[in-house]
């Protein structure tokens, strides 16, 4: 099969409406998390222990629990010790992800404390009752403001699940002689989509080379490099619970729990690999495929080369100028590239 070359050189000056489109929607997206957690902030000089979660480190505060990773800080599955007596949560943006959130959170707040939620209401905070109410006794909108609303919950429920373990989810496995493990919030719920399955038709024989799993979410482009045969892999994922859920289904490889580059120490790879996440929550959001493109050549050997997939709808030539990609596959829905 003729490998093509995807070239938009010369086409444009500027940027494009598609340009304009990713870069607005990344930065209303900014702004809708400034506006949420400049709300929470009205309460973090609240009496007592205060916990900060899902901030990404934006609120300044000594007590924090993230499972996304954030500037040199790696995520983690679990909040600290309790307890404490006011927990503010950025509701998160995927329901999974927000009912584990509730859980853990009930799990360290103390007898009388109280848990605030703020969140935008494009992003369902108007509905956020509906989990409240499986986790809390208490439940109730206490303020609207900017688009946006503040839950306080009181009094958790008996049998809530606050150890990660009781979280998993064991999956039909999609490669032989391995189990599959997923966890809240994990992309496809940790299972073989169709964008990655196009990718994983493309990849070569690795035999002893170094592969780099960019946003390994649940372990898929790893395991699939082993089979052929690669030397070493390492899976870069921002997530702790993907990142979890990669441990657990690959654990030949080396896991590094990093918001983007940051973490990941300065060594050449043969191969990056990646099915790039283009969205946080409803957002398009092009930045982590953007810094992907940009910053691979930095981790690369001389005669390395970078693989991955993405919608069609993604506007890759005009996202990048005049650089060069090779499409190694396609369909109605994705390309696989290469550059």
């Amino acid at each position: 099969m003729t490998r093509r070359v995807f070239c938009e050189a010369g086409m444009m000056s500027g940027k494009s409406k598609a340009q304009k489109r990713g870069s607005s929607t990344h930065h209303s997206g900014a702004v809708r998390d400034r506006k949420v957690l400049d709300l929470l902030a009205e309460f973090k000089d609240s009496a007592g222990e205060v916990l900060v979660v899902n901030d990404r480190g934006l609120l300044e505060h000594p007590h924090r629990w993230n499972w996304l990773s954030w500037g040199d800080a790696a995520g983690s599955t679990t909040p600290p010790n309790g307890p404490f007596d006011t927990i503010l949560l950025r509701m998160p943006r995927t329901k999974a992800t927000f009912l584990y959130a509730l859980h853990m959170c009930a799990g360290v707040l103390g007898e009388h404390g109280r848990l605030i939620v703020c969140g935008a209401n494009d992003e369902g905070a108007k509905s956020a009752g509906t989990l409240l109410e499986q986790v809390f006794e208490r439940s109730g909108t206490i303020r609207t403001k900017a688009h946006c609303r503040i839950w306080e919950a009181t009094g958790p429920k008996e049998g809530l699940k606050t150890r990660v373990e009781e979280w998993e989810e064991s999956i039909e496995s999609p490669f032989e002689g391995r189990n599959w493990y997923t966890y809240p919030g994990v992309f496809a719920r940790g299972e073989l989509d169709d964008g990655t399955s196009l990718l994983l038709d493309c990849l070569p024989d690795l035999k002893g080379k170094k592969v780099l799993d960019f946003a390994s979410g649940s372990g898929m482009i790893s395991a699939a490099a082993l089979d052929r045969g690669a030397g070493q892999v390492t899976m870069l994922e921002v997530d702790a619970l993907a990142g979890l859920a990669s441990a657990r289904n690959v654990p030949e490889a080396q896991l590094v729990l990093s918001d983007g580059w940051s973490r990941l120490a300065p060594e050449p790879f043969d191969l990056i690999v990646s099915n790039p996440p283009i969205h946080q929550g409803k957002v398009e959001d092009f930045s982590v495929l953007h810094a992907l493109v940009q910053r691979a050549p930095e981790y690369l050997f001389p005669d390395g080369s970078l693989i991955f997939v993405v919608q069609r709808q993604v506007p890759i030539p005009r996202l990048f100028g005049p650089k060069t990609f090779e499409i190694l596959a396609e369909n109605p829905r994705f390309w696989v590239l290469a550059a």
